[in-house]
């Protein structure tokens, strides 16, 4: 654009990224939600989101321990073998390094870990070369993960079912930079049966708030309902530790039930 003085003026336009509460706007229904990145150079977080459509789902509570998060039944709930094997697990797991995932997987993360490797692609395919969706039919619901090297380096992965029943395993090292997130999620978002998976990339978001309380209280509102649909929260947690020494500064959890 020339102006009257003979100026030429250039207009730069930069895509806003999108909020974690913009991001989980878009679907109704995610089941299990997992995502970490960078609140400031040398202060990572976690959060992790539980949601759940069936009584067994809802039937939990997440607990913070020294060595992690954990998922837990509700003291009155006698849950199934099969039950437990899907639905109680260790959430976050501090390693050397932190390990976190939607099953049972984290605990194979977080020996992965204990090498020292410090590639967290090579750590994740090498924990998870013996894992495959879950066996939950009609869903086959996936299995994300992610896990920070001793390194401090990110990698998040996903095992789906394709159409032929083969898992499709997909890594991805992920850049940190101060106030950016990725997320994944079990599911596509849509309130559907059977539900979809989740497919494609880690979803990049901006980061409003420093503290786990702050990351917390957004992350557990943008899972609530839209006008007129069911809660399907279960519960949440969010999680600030140190780059450099792996281990948590700030817990933060949410039961619903």
């Amino acid at each position: 654009m020339t102006s009257s003085e003979g100026y030429v003026l250039i207009i730069f336009w930069v895509p806003m990224r999108p909020s974690l509460s913009q991001i989980l706007s878009f679907g109704e229904y995610f089941g299990r939600i997992l995502a970490a990145g960078l609140i400031a150079p040398e202060k990572a977080f976690l959060l992790y989101g539980i949601t759940g459509r069936s009584p067994a789902s809802r039937a939990r509570r997440l607990v913070s321990k020294p060595e992690g998060i954990f998922t837990e039944p509700l003291p009155e709930v006698t849950l199934t073998a099969a039950e437990k094997e899907l639905l109680v697990y260790p959430a976050i797991l501090f390693s050397r390094g932190v390990a976190a995932s939607n099953g049972r997987q984290t605990e194979a993360i977080a020996a992965q870990l204990a090498s020292g490797e410090p590639d967290p692609v090579k750590i994740l395919k090498e924990a998870l070369k013996n894992w495959d969706y879950e066996p939950d039919f009609p869903t086959f619901t996936p299995r994300i993960s992610g896990c920070f090297s001793s390194a401090g380096q990110l990698a998040m992965s996903l095992i789906r079912r394709g159409e032929n029943g083969q898992s499709i395993r997909d890594f991805w090292p992920l850049v940190l930079r101060s106030n950016q997130g990725y997320l994944l999620a079990t599911y596509n978002g849509e309130n559907r049966q059977p539900l979809l998976s989740f497919s494609g990339s880690p979803l990049k978001f901006s980061v409003q708030s420093s503290t786990a309380s702050g990351l917390l209280a957004e992350f557990y509102q943008a899972l609530g309902p839209k006008e007129g649909k069911e809660d399907w929260r279960v519960a949440a947690v969010a999680v600030i530790f140190s780059l450099l020494s792996l281990r948590p500064i700030e817990t933060e959890v949410i039961n619903r039930y």
